[in-house]
């Protein structure tokens, strides 16, 4: 056996490295610093959510404490998209429901340099954050490729409201914003009802 470690050749029943003294048996992963439980997580692998006329496309997951939007591209509205012609054919235009009706979200090209994303949304490094919801990565494994986030606490959100389309819409004291994606609206009406967040 090959010491992963530092290469030397042991015996194939060695215990350790010989050499190095690696342990070889196997080690429990180590938990993330204040990785959360995924009972305490609503966890939406791909989900749109627009923000100030941009699309944030990623993960996004909500804990007891906020929502996380993991963004792996954005996109600015008004770029002619099936999604867009569709709402702006319902008259639902401006409205949560822009946010994406049929999922073509999936589809879009997405500007995937960070550098050139809207200055008014206060995105953040998602490297420490990504520790915080590591256990989501096997619902939402695109978290871990996201390099940034945006972040809403529980205590900024002044409403939340499930529209005709799916679309979540959230008002806080500075935005509005609808996320589309959810997989279950019962699901997660009934995550946000037991987490105490002013659904309506």
């Amino acid at each position: 056996m090959e010491c992963p470690k530092c290469r030397a050749l042991n015996a194939d029943d060695a215990q350790f490295c010989t050499f190095c003294y690696e342990n070889f048996k196997a080690k429990p992963p180590a938990p993330g610093r204040g990785s959360r439980p995924l009972r305490d997580l609503l966890v939406c692998p791909d989900a749109a959510t627009l923000l100030d006329e941009v699309y944030l496309v990623g993960p996004f997951v909500a804990s007891p404490d906020g929502f996380c939007f993991f963004v792996r591209g954005c996109r600015t509205a008004g770029e002619d998209t099936r999604a867009e012609m569709a709402t702006d054919q319902l008259g639902v235009a401006g409205t949560a429901a822009t946010a994406l009706l049929i999922g073509a979200f999936q589809e879009w090209d997405l500007n995937t340099d960070p550098a050139s994303w809207p200055n008014n949304v206060p995105f953040k490094d998602s490297l420490g954050i990504k520790e915080e919801f590591l256990n989501a990565a096997d619902e939402a494994p695109a978290i871990l490729s996201c390099r940034k986030c945006f972040r809403i606490a529980k205590t900024e959100i002044q409403s939340l409201r499930f529209d005709f389309s799916g679309a979540l819409s959230v008002k806080t004291a500075q935005w509005a914003l609808g996320i589309q994606g959810l997989p279950n609206r019962d699901k997660a009406s009934a995550f946000f009802k037991v987490k105490g967040y002013p659904l309506t």
